[in-house]
């Protein structure tokens, strides 16, 4: 691990627990390419939020400048993402389509600045049958269905002008990219529970499913394209606010079901190792 990389989890550390790192501590990081590796994970927001910007280098001032106006409309574009996502939500409840917002969509509220967050589209779940009356809705909202459907083939991607795409899925994993077992899905619907996004009532996976699927769209992006240091963070903020809250039973059994128990130990201990979370 390099300098950059450990300053951006000795930043990150503070993130998931609402605090502030001095800058101070960053000295001797190139800032330019700190701020360069933590887009690529999209954190540049999250860091520049968890940095007490005590005293600034004069070299460094125009850069510090424009990462504070960039990560201010961060936060307002992703503000105005979640206020279209909660009219669509209403919309499919006034007609009656049960949905399941995913990732992002929940985790979000545990981060202190839930707006710095960032989603470049939004996740939800829906029954198969629903899949017209959702396509309806979201096409009389200006969406248009994505051509990538045939190359996902676990959900369908509905792209908008003024907007950032919907992902609506009918199934939580792609059986090209997951050899385990699917039985936990069978479940889902009935352990979902009620949140709300914005003023607008919504359903979210229960907590143990909400951490399983963090864990298997892990596994599976390991096998298509690899994932980004937030994922971890993800994890490890749902399970220290939701820790207690967890059937960690039931977590293991399924786990194990999905066979995929093996590398959930793998990305606990390494969220162990660089966030001090306990196992």
């Amino acid at each position: 691990m390099n300098n950059i990389e450990k300053g951006i989890i000795d930043v990150l550390n503070c993130t998931i627990r609402g605090d502030k790192l001095s800058n101070k501590n960053l000295a001797g990081i190139a800032l330019e390419k700190f701020i360069d590796r933590a887009r690529e994970h999209s954190i540049s927001g999250l860091l520049y939020s968890s940095i007490d910007w005590n005293s600034e280098s004069d070299k460094d001032k125009e850069l510090i400048k424009k990462w504070k106006l960039d990560t201010f409309y961060t936060g307002v574009n992703q503000l105005r993402h979640i206020s279209q996502v909660e009219k669509i939500i209403k919309r499919f409840n006034e007609e009656n389509i049960r949905v399941i917002i995913l990732k992002g969509l929940v985790i979000r509220e545990f981060y202190k600045n839930p707006e710095l967050r960032t989603m470049c589209d939004a996740d939800i779940l829906v029954h198969e049958e629903d899949l017209d009356k959702a396509r309806k809705v979201l096409t009389s909202l200006g969406y248009l269905e994505s051509e990538e459907y045939d190359e996902h083939g676990a959900h369908i991607v509905f792209e908008h002008t003024n907007y950032l795409p919907i992902e609506v899925h009918w199934t939580l994993i792609n059986d090209d990219y997951f050899n385990g077992s699917k039985e936990f899905e069978k479940s889902i619907w009935d352990n979902a529970m009620k949140v709300k996004i914005g003023e607008t009532e919504a359903l979210s996976l229960g907590w143990d499913d909400l951490v399983l699927h963090l864990c298997i769209h892990m596994a599976v992006h390991i096998v298509h394209r690899g994932f980004g240091v937030r994922q971890l963070v993800d994890l490890v903020i749902l399970v220290e606010n939701k820790r207690d809250e967890i059937n960690w039973n039931e977590f293991r059994r399924k786990a194990i079901e999905c066979k995929v128990n093996k590398f959930v130990i793998i990305i606990f201990n390494v969220c162990k190792e660089l966030f001090n979370m306990e196992i």
